[in-house]
């Protein structure tokens, strides 16, 4: 079962999907994940962690990225049909 994990982990990394965790003091105390390449859904993302976006989370100048099943729009995060809740 390790193997499979193992076997799992790695296809992510060659997809270019590593998963990075920020500093959590940074927001608020929640332990952020943000992946050096976005999934995009129909030219948007369905990257999650936070909404609304918090300005000073992990550094970066647009802030966190939406939670799940939302996305960012006119700079805050709007609930969405576009992206499937489920997704990752």
């Amino acid at each position: 079962m390790k193997g499979l994990a193992a076997f799992s982990l790695l296809g992510l990394l060659v997809a270019g999907f590593t998963i990075v965790e920020a500093n959590p003091e940074k927001c608020e105390g929640h332990t952020i994940f943000m992946r050096d390449v976005e999934r995009a859904c129909i030219e948007k993302t369905c990257a999650t962690l936070h909404s609304p976006p918090i300005i000073d989370c992990v550094g970066m100048e647009t802030g966190c990225f939406c939670k799940r099943g939302f996305v960012k729009e006119k700079g805050e995060c709007q609930p969405s049909s576009i992206c499937d809740a489920n997704s990752v």
